[in-house]
């Protein structure tokens, strides 16, 4: 059976669902939005006569050429489960959370976050300036981690139980290491620095590259307050690039900032890109051991930008898919070309749409 036979196939199998219990209220803020009352009756009688579903199977149809992004990672992936939670995935980008529930979301799941919850300070927190967030002081010594930061239960969760920057299944693991050389590709606030600090060692070492200033004034406040995994980190303030020579502008807006390689009006500031070649040749990077990208969508571009170092040391990686549909086909295209030994692997780390994750090793 083909690729796109699969993926309607298991795309239509979900039409019959409707779970008024699949909303991310932690990443997305309150309730799920109610819709108006004719509207809300107008879809349940269409619902009735399968109008609805025919609205959607329309739309599916549609956006066909989006499904066959997929196609290159499905025929890559190493093992049938991470292809069928790729299926799953498809699926809930084409027909959202009322149609698909994603693996995690499971009770074990929201028992986790809720036990988080416990190890918050509710009395001190930093506002990020970001949607709905507040980034609350957490000891998470209890958790088996010997950190202490401002962040959220649900990220502590996604990073520190889910591991989200982590691949493990049917035996095969790919992860820093003690005595690691870790790039931290998008490091915002800080806690991703601060787990792979942990994980690598006295003997390791963590590259993080942040450029938003509300981000790193708080990924600063974050590492003071762990003085023995700090000097196992080294910030760099530029965001990852193709070359070392472009200029980027931005409006900070935390992990939401809006960045440009043009001027636009409401910009607040701009910086210089940084290119992991040029680090490396300019001995400020020694080797790569494990490289993690989540850039918002400027991951293609790090990775042209990274592709010597990569052919060179062949590095163990963690990369963002989900930024577009595009990324899905065209990182792990790029990376087949330059180091035709890796083997791809694959998970999704959130009860929604983000954090798909593409894992490489030789």
């Amino acid at each position: 059976m083909s690729f796109y036979t699969t993926a309607i196939e298991t795309i239509l199998a979900h039409l019959p669902n409707d779970f008024s219990d699949n909303w991310d209220e932690n990443r997305f803020g309150g309730k799920e939005p109610s819709q108006p009352l004719i509207k809300s009756w107008i879809k349940k009688q269409l619902s009735k006569w399968n109008y609805y579903n025919i609205f959607l199977i329309k739309g599916i149809l549609v956006e066909s050429q989006k499904i066959l992004k997929f196609e290159y990672l499905y025929n890559s992936l190493e093992t049938d489960d991470d292809r069928k939670l790729l299926l799953q995935v498809i699926s809930f980008r084409f027909l959202g959370h009322r149609k698909v529930k994603l693996p995690l979301n499971t009770p074990d799941f929201w028992t986790q976050l809720k036990g988080i919850e416990k190890y918050v300070d509710t009395n001190d927190f930093i506002d990020p300036h970001f949607l709905n967030f507040k980034l609350y002081k957490m000891d998470i010594n209890p958790l088996g981690f010997p950190i202490q930061m401002y962040f959220s239960p649900g990220g502590v969760l996604v990073d520190f139980i889910v591991k989200q920057y982590e691949y493990s299944k049917n035996g095969v693991v790919i992860k820093a290491e003690e005595g690691d050389v870790v790039i931290d590709g998008g490091a915002c606030w800080g806690d991703t620095a601060l787990y792979f600090a942990n994980t690598v060692g006295e003997k390791g070492s963590v590259f993080s590259f942040e450029f938003i200033p509300n981000n790193i004034a708080i990924f600063n406040r974050n590492l003071s307050l762990n003085t023995g995994l700090m000097n196992r980190i080294t910030l760099i303030p530029n965001p990852l690039w193709s070359n070392s020579t472009d200029k980027v502008f931005f409006k900070d807006f935390g992990p939401g900032s809006n960045v440009s390689l043009s001027p636009f009006s409401d910009a607040s500031g701009e910086c210089t890109v940084a290119c992991l070649d040029d680090l490396i040749s300019a001995s400020k990077i020694s080797r790569i051991d494990f490289l993690k990208f989540d850039i918002e969508g400027a991951e293609l571009n790090a990775l042209k930008g990274a592709a010597q170092a990569i052919k060179k040391f062949k590095p163990k990686l963690a990369i963002a898919l989900y930024h577009s549909y595009s990324d899905f086909e065209d990182l792990p295209k790029f990376l087949k070309e330059i180091v035709p030994e890796y083997k791809f692997y694959f998970s999704h780390c959130s009860i929604h749409a983000e954090e798909s994750m593409l894992f490489a090793k030789v």
